[in-house]
């Protein structure tokens, strides 16, 4: 373990009752993240996040984790930290809110931003890196190599081909074995009783909040089609309703998957590269898409399309966080499901830019260390601490 000192910890700050918690005793580096739900472009409410830290409030996610790390960061003495979130630079205020909580906690901190495909990673995401060391343990520190070490660890970004498995890979069926079982029970027809029993409960998800959100989208994706002279209703392609993968898509989902198709179609006869990923998660309104070098950014609950694949088929939560740059048995892999697979992977860091950021700050680091005579005597003591001990236990 890593924790080895038995001492109140911050969970449990202003316990009277020892605490049985653990905090570590020695710990030199901290890598790690905070909620980003108040500072993503997806979130219309940027001025959260400000208002969360003034008022503290404990339901704001990235209030409440943001204040865990920096809370961890005072109470640990340590020498480095790593902190990674989106990109904060387009939101300077916040970002200026939480440079300014790490300085008054004793560091000294600058900011990185790193593309993934800079590092090897087929995917477009942007993240900045907050790298602070201590004030107390390192002063001398100056930043004046994190930028060459960032360069140094640059490397061409990988053919996204390398990190997906075949279509007929076993993980892939079984996938789409799964995904056809559930198609067919949502298919089924509803007992009008048990639904309406569920909707009187007022749960979430009842009919009709569903026909409420279905009525929503349909209209958005009609006025998108008139915008763009698309006939509508949509049509689905000979070749795509042969696609057993895209059977097992929701309504909404299969006609973002066309509204994808459509702009792919048009680019390729306006002479510039089709599209090849999309991440039809959400309306079509608001659809990520890229060509074939590269991802659109990983998300929690991404469902990413590869256009261009035989089966036209979903990525598989592995392969997303493959995608991540991180490598792990199936065996583990197959412990979990795909879709919390893909949650891990849109939450995860991309291994290459953090751990480029990790040795970057490594080397930035100074430690006290002996002397050559200081070692020659602690060697010198100990080789006879051993030479006493053996004389003492005698021949045996």
């Amino acid at each position: 373990k890593v924790f080895t000192d038995e001492r109140e910890c911050l969970r449990h700050k202003g316990r009277t009752a020892p605490c049985s918690c653990e905090i570590p005793s020695e710990l030199n580096i901290f890598g790690g993240g905070f909620s980003c739900k108040s500072f993503s472009k997806l979130n219309n409410e940027f001025e959260s996040f400000k208002k969360a830290l003034a008022e503290m409030m404990e339901e704001s996610s990235s209030y409440v984790t943001f204040k865990s790390c920096n809370d961890a960061l005072k109470f640990i003495e340590l020498d480095m930290f790593l902190l990674e979130n989106v990109d904060l630079e387009a939101d300077s205020e916040n970002l200026t809110l939480i440079l300014k909580a790490l300085s008054e906690a004793g560091f000294s901190c600058k900011t990185y931003k790193l593309i993934s495909s800079d590092f090897a990673v087929p995917q477009r995401r942007v993240r900045i890196y907050i790298l602070g060391f201590s004030n107390k343990r390192q002063p001398q520190i100056a930043f004046k190599n994190v930028d060459k070490m960032i360069d140094l660890f640059r490397l061409p970004c990988v053919d996204p081909d390398k990190f997906l498995l075949d279509d007929d890979d076993p993980a892939v069926m079984k996938e789409l074995d799964r995904r056809r079982s559930v198609r067919a029970r949502a298919d089924q027809p509803k007992e009008p009783e048990k639904n309406q029993k569920k909707d009187t409960a007022g749960d979430k998800g009842t009919t009709e909040e569903k026909e409420k959100d279905q009525s929503k989208w349909q209209a958005t994706h009609q006025e998108l089609a008139e915008k763009r002279g698309i006939q509508w209703p949509l049509t689905v392609p000979d070749e795509l309703s042969k696609s057993e993968w895209f059977s097992t898509l929701n309504a909404r989902e299969q006609e973002v998957y066309l509204f994808v198709l459509n702009e792919s179609t048009t680019l390729t006869q306006s002479g510039r590269q089709p599209i090849r990923f999309a991440d039809i998660y959400h309306s079509a309104n608001r659809t990520p898409v890229s060509a074939a070098d590269v991802l659109p950014t990983i998300l929690p609950g991404t469902k990413m399309i590869d256009l261009q694949s035989n089966a036209k088929r979903l990525l598989l939560g592995r392969e997303l966080l493959a995608l991540q740059g991180l490598d792990y048995d199936d065996g583990l892999l197959d412990k979990f499901s795909e879709n919390q697979l893909s949650d891990l992977a849109g939450n995860a860091y991309t291994s290459t830019a953090f751990l480029t950021m990790f040795l970057a700050g490594l080397f930035e680091l100074s430690f006290v260390t002996p002397s050559e005579s200081e070692q020659e005597e602690e060697v010198s003591s100990f080789v006879t601490q051993l030479s006493q001990h053996s004389h003492n236990r005698g021949p045996n």
